[in-house]
């Protein structure tokens, strides 16, 4: 067992340095890390841990305090392995219903002058026009005009008789968001910010080296399939479709009878998309069903029941990115991330419905980080939450300290908006 005194050690002290608890909840499996970062330095995980999900179903919290009790669990574990303790978690997750939009406004400038405190009044107009609907969980900036022509960053001082302002926003139900909220508080923990599991594990293959700027990413987890697509650099697009491993479950479960366990042990030993001709007669193993004798499982058999619910999945993605305009030389990569990322076959079988470049997520070699989780798809939201915090990508994600105003966005993101303009 790893020695947190040990860790430490090599850790660099100073103001600068800050520990920050991030956990990465999905509907089958909950997993979290403690990490220590440092200006100048790469972050340093000092404990980490994971277990299975209690009260979420396909990407919802259905009961608040079992959530809450694993939740709880889990930060506890990670306590002990640190020698700390925390108040505070920044949270990936895709049980918000969320969805992304391109929102717009003009803004006159006093005097007729482009300053950088009319750039962040800009913003802010931009953000409170459009504060009515459902919260919003990201604000980035995709376009900023002059008269009618983008500017350049750091522009400063200039002549303009308006600003134009485009900004992506993911909005999220704010009742799932309640849900969430509540199970956190009643684990006596504080959510410090969210960001959807699909755009964490986008920040963990941008940190990748040889990877474009411009990707769709697939979270293909067990209550929720959801997709990030980031073009040079930058979040473009964000689609969550309420299905998942979950679902795949149930199929296997109704059309071979066999118990919902017996189910998903089959299909994490030897879940499959593709049969060989070498394939199609071989047994997989006996399996009981209730009081009746075991009968054979062949390969062919669980194929059959998980290829026609990953096709449904893979053809609604593919049809969301042709409908994005995701296509073409700059649209033909895509990462696959979760669970569903490790059944047998998926990267063959999905070049095949998407037409486009498939790989799967690799997750970031961080200092710390258990090998069981470096070498799993399923691990690159946990992996890419610590990647935006040690970048300070997080500034884009509305904070969550604020109890009482969900929607509302802090002052020093505003600043971090303009400030990347």
């Amino acid at each position: 067992m790893r020695n947190p005194f040990d860790i430490l050690m090599h850790v660099k002290t100073g103001v600068n340095q800050r520990r920050v608890c991030v956990v990465d909840i999905g509907s089958s499996k909950i997993a979290g890390a403690i990490v220590c970062l440092s200006d100048g330095t790469e972050p340093l995980v000092i404990a980490a841990h994971h277990m299975r999900s209690r009260g979420i179903r396909n990407g919802e919290i259905e009961d608040t305090e079992q959530a809450s009790r694993v939740i709880g669990r889990l930060v506890v574990e990670m306590e002990k392995q640190a020698q700390l303790t925390v108040e505070e978690l920044y949270i990936s997750s895709s049980a918000h219903r969320l969805l992304s939009e391109f929102l717009s406004t003009t803004h006159q400038p006093e005097r007729g002058i482009v300053t950088r405190e009319e750039i962040e009044r800009a913003l802010e107009e931009t953000w409170l026009s459009h504060q009515a609907k459902k919260p919003i969980l990201y604000l980035q900036p995709v376009g900023i005009m002059l008269n009618g022509t983008f500017m350049t960053p750091n522009v400063n001082n200039i002549p303009a008789s308006a600003i134009d302002v485009e900004m992506l926003a993911v909005r999220c139900e704010p009742n799932a968001l309640l849900t969430m909220r509540c199970a956190v508080n009643q684990a006596r923990l504080n959510i410090a910010s969210i960001i959807p599991a699909s755009a964490a594990a986008g920040y963990a293959c941008m940190s990748q080296a040889g990877d474009s700027s411009s990707f769709a990413l697939l979270e293909l987890g067990a209550g929720v399939c959801s997709v990030s697509v980031y073009a040079n650099g930058m979040l473009a697009d964000l689609y969550a479709l309420p299905l998942g491993g979950e679902k795949i479950v149930e199929d296997v479960s109704h059309n071979l009878a066999l118990v919902k366990s017996d189910a998903e042990r089959l299909i994490r030993r030897h879940g499959s998309i593709m049969t060989g001709a070498d394939q199609i007669n071989e047994h997989l193993e006996d399996v009981k069903r209730g009081n009746d004798q075991a009968i054979p499982i062949s390969r062919a058999q669980l194929s059959s029941v998980i290829r026609p619910r990953i096709l449904d999945i893979l053809t609604r993605i593919g049809d969301h990115l042709d409908s994005i305009g995701f296509h073409g030389p700059h649209g033909n990569k895509v990462i696959l991330s979760g669970g569903l990322a490790q059944l047998n076959d998926i990267e063959y079988f999905a070049k095949s419905i998407l037409n486009r470049d498939i790989r799967l997520a690799r997750v970031p070699a961080l200092q710390g980080l258990p090998g069981d989780m470096r070498e799993c798809p399923s691990f690159a939201a946990l992996a890419g939450l610590i990647v935006a915090l040690a970048h300070n990508e997080h500034l884009l994600w509305v904070q969550m300290t604020d109890q009482n105003r969900l929607d509302a966005l802090p002052v020093r993101a505003l600043k971090a908006l303009a400030g990347s303009w």
